[in-house]
């Protein structure tokens, strides 16, 4: 007598779950990764910054350091990316702008696509309405697309061509992926959008991409269209409604403009103390050459002990405070030393909190009421939150 029994979906299953514990841990080190990036980013952009703005400086000089400050920009926004992309958060639903979603798609994505050789056509349609959902869901979905995309292309070329197309079809906004690969076989349409299928060959594809697209697409309120082409290729069509405007709050989440206007510095800033507590050598001696040279008295502690020395000996206007301070022994985080900080004032004259940190700014509220600062920042950035925390604050004399 002979029992058998077919382990092939047991096995397969296995093989997803350990992939997906793979991704989670992947994603893990991959934010650790972009958190730390921040700090050199940062010294380079401010560094950068204030090279190319001073007095004397050579035509040819400035034009090398613009260079490198927009070179240092693009890193920036591209660890940003990837930061908010491998961040676990609860989804967070607000107006988008679908023309910035598939441009910071396309940032996380570049790499892969130059190294294949696969042009993408993609131009953004102006005065688009914003549709209602999370940024990085979203992002999830048109990455996924994308990069199906340039597999199907690899199957069958050396190069190829993605186009990307966005419009507006009554209620909805609609993004069309398209290729010139392989294709998609009539037989494999009805099934596609099913859990753990592919049509990727072994070990190339979980077959849990698509279903999680359509899932994180319908949870929109919207739906995901495919069609195998004539002439070769496949086109994936994602349609998300509009959204309502009296769910719109006048904010729609759009990317940042590549101008850089300069905020004038008022006389608020003029004669003011600000304290600097940072682990990093680098922030220190930025933020203590950048704000000195817009008048401010700048002094800088690169532990707790010191920055608690400092304040119990003189007034301060203003306190830059990193949250995550690596300090071994002590044991304070820097949200625990600003609370401390602030007790511990001279003459009781407490002074406003800036928090930096290398982690996404919560839009929640969690910091309380102390003001955030993402980095990498430039010295204009510092500048232009500094002034609005002092905006609501008396301008008091200190008495030093």
């Amino acid at each position: 007598m002979i029992s058998g029994r077919d382990v092939t979906e047991l096995k397969r299953l296995e093989e997803q779950l350990i992939q997906a514990e793979k991704l989670a841990a992947m994603g893990q080190m991959l934010a650790g990764v972009a958190h730390e990036l921040n700090n050199p980013l940062t010294a380079i952009l401010g560094v950068t910054e204030l090279l190319r703005d001073g007095e004397g400086v050579q035509e040819n000089t400035k034009r090398q350091l613009e260079l490198t400050h927009r070179q240092a920009r693009r890193a920036a926004r591209i660890v940003q990316n990837l930061l908010e992309f491998s961040r676990p958060a609860a989804p967070q639903k607000k107006a988008l702008d679908v023309n910035t979603l598939i441009e910071r798609t396309l940032q996380l994505q570049d790499h892969s696509l130059r190294r294949n050789n696969v042009h993408v056509d993609f131009q953004p349609q102006p005065d688009l309405p914003a549709v209602i959902g999370d940024a990085n869901q979203l992002i999830q979905v048109f990455l996924n697309l994308i990069s199906n995309a340039e597999h199907a292309i690899r199957e069958v070329r050396e190069t190829g061509r993605i186009q990307i197309r966005i419009g507006r079809i009554g209620r909805h906004i609609s993004v069309t992926v398209q290729d010139d690969g392989v294709g998609v076989a009539q037989e494999a349409l009805p099934k596609l959008f099913d859990p753990f299928y592919t049509t990727k060959r072994p070990g190339g594809g979980t077959g849990l991409g698509l279903s999680i697209c359509m899932s994180i697409v319908r949870e929109h309120g919207g739906s995901i269209d495919v069609e195998t082409l004539p002439a070769g290729g496949s086109a994936f069509t994602v349609y998300l409604p509009v959204a309502p405007p009296e769910l719109l709050d006048g904010h729609v989440e759009r990317g940042g403009s590549s101008a850089e206007p300069v905020v004038p510095v008022g006389d608020i800033l003029k004669g003011r103390s600000i304290l600097v507590l940072d682990d990093e050598e680098s922030i220190r001696m930025l933020l203590d050459e950048g704000l000195s040279a817009h008048g401010m008295r700048v002094d800088c502690a690169a532990s707790s002990q010191e920055a608690l020395e400092l304040v119990r000996n003189r007034a301060y206007d203003l306190a830059l405070c990193d949250v995550n301070l690596s300090e071994g022994a002590s044991g304070r985080s820097g949200r625990e030393t600003a609370m401390q900080i602030v007790a511990a004032s001279h003459r009781g004259v407490k002074p406003e909190v800036i928090f930096m940190t290398g982690d996404l700014v919560e839009d929640n509220g969690s910091g309380g009421p102390f003001h955030q600062l993402q980095k990498p920042f430039r010295v204009s950035d510092v500048l232009t939150v500094l002034r609005e925390a002092l905006s609501a604050k008396p301008a008091e004399k200190l008495q030093r």
